[in-house]
């Protein structure tokens, strides 16, 4: 409710929630970051936000 209060806003206003693992996580944060008036939130887990090529450390133990 302080939420709501904050930012002036009703659950009925977006009712769509994203959420994801993985890569469908990173695409949760994604939409929620592209069109914050579409969504009421997002949850991402082990969503790979930033992509780093030939993480050569990856491989390592």
């Amino acid at each position: 409710e302080s939420v709501n209060l904050k930012y002036n806003k009703q659950a009925g206003d977006n009712p769509w929630f994203f959420f994801g693992v993985s890569y469908s996580g990173a695409l949760s944060a994604w939409f929620r970051l592209k069109f914050p008036h579409l969504t009421c939130g997002s949850l991402a887990s082990s969503g790979v936000i930033l992509a780093v090529y030939n993480f050569s450390d990856f491989d390592k133990q």
